[in-house]
């Protein structure tokens, strides 16, 4: 983890902090006015904002720790997706770049082994715009190629037609389906949102 995304996330966590101690804050002034308020406050969100409005004297402040925690939080995490996709999306490797995923005519379809009753498969599917084969879990496919797998992480080996080799780790949940897709001409990642549009035209 590089250090500015350690920055971020610590920025983040502060201002989680910051918005729960202002959100503690207000409800202590809403009791302070009334049971009522204090009441209403603690169950309905929205009348947070009709106390700030009306008590305004008493509740700017809170309400400005609040909305300060709220926006740093915020704009953290929408630093961090774009700048570490990982560590919101397990299906990412570690070290991958988001790229624009590219269609892959006609995929495959693995028949894989049952998995066991108690056990509700997720599928994972496996996209490479250049010609590539695999092994996931050691047992080689064909790429492109759909399989069911049992929910948990799963060891994934890609290797194109140059020899070059990328391992990933992929979470598959159950009863979900995870989307891969390896570019191996500029060595980058395709994000799962990305290959809907892929999927689509198969």
């Amino acid at each position: 983890m590089t250090g500015d995304v350690s920055v971020a996330l610590a920025v983040m966590v502060v201002g989680a902090l910051i918005s729960f101690g202002g959100t503690v804050w207000l409800l202590i002034q809403a009791f302070s006015v009334s049971s009522m308020w204090g009441w209403m406050c603690l169950l309905c969100s929205p009348a947070q904002l009709a106390f700030v409005v009306i008590n305004f004297g008493k509740a700017w402040r809170p309400f400005a720790f609040q909305t300060l925690g709220g926006l740093l939080v915020f704009f953290t995490r929408t630093y961090l997706e774009s700048r570490s996709p990982e560590l919101f999306d397990l299906a990412a490797p570690r070290d991958g770049r988001l790229a624009r995923a590219t269609p892959v005519e006609q995929p495959y379809i693995a028949s894989p082994g049952a998995p066991p009753k108690d056990d509700d498969p997720g599928r994972l599917i496996l996209l490479s715009p250049v010609a590539a084969t695999a092994t996931i879990d050691g047992s080689p496919a064909p790429v492109p190629v759909e399989v069911a797998l049992p929910p948990g992480f799963h060891e994934i080996v890609l290797t194109d037609a140059t020899g070059q080799s990328a391992t990933l780790r992929a979470r598959v949940a159950r009863r979900t389906t995870t989307r891969i897709c390896w570019n191996f001409t500029s060595v980058n990642f395709c994000n799962v949102p990305q290959l809907a549009a892929a999927e689509g035209r198969w």
